[in-house]
């Protein structure tokens, strides 16, 4: 997903995010599940065209939940509160806000487990 050129386009749509293991505490009864992998998070992306104050798409939503920080992204935020006792890096307020995100270790944690445990695929659609 992160190469270059990017296979996922720019554009708006619906992105999914399926897991091999899920957090401990994650009921998984009536997930849909496919090859195995268990569908646990459904993100949208509008690029503009339907909401004109948003400019994301389904590249730039995919790429911050995979590489980005759990300030950031609502999936690595709720991924970060439910492996903190399998990581060991709980999540941290940060500056003077509310802002709450790993530290640059436990971010790096969940970047792999990222890699090694969830797939995305995504639809492209003008209205998502």
């Amino acid at each position: 997903m992160l190469t270059k050129p990017s296979p996922i386009p720019a554009k708006g749509g619906l992105y999914f995010w399926w897991f091999k293991h899920s957090p401990p505490i994650v009921p998984l009864e009536n997930c849909q599940e496919l090859n195995g992998l268990k569908l646990l998070y459904i993100g949208i992306a509008s690029d503009g065209r339907t909401k004109p104050n948003s400019r994301s798409t389904l590249r730039k939503r995919i790429k911050n939940h995979f590489r980005g920080d759990a300030a950031c992204s609502t999936l690595r935020k709720k991924l970060g509160v439910l492996l903190a006792n399998e990581s060991g890096f709980p999540l941290r307020r940060v500056g003077s806000n509310n802002r709450l995100t790993l530290t640059h270790w436990g971010e790096q944690w969940l970047d792999d487990w990222l890699q090694n445990n969830a797939f995305v695929s995504w639809v492209e659609h003008d209205t998502p």
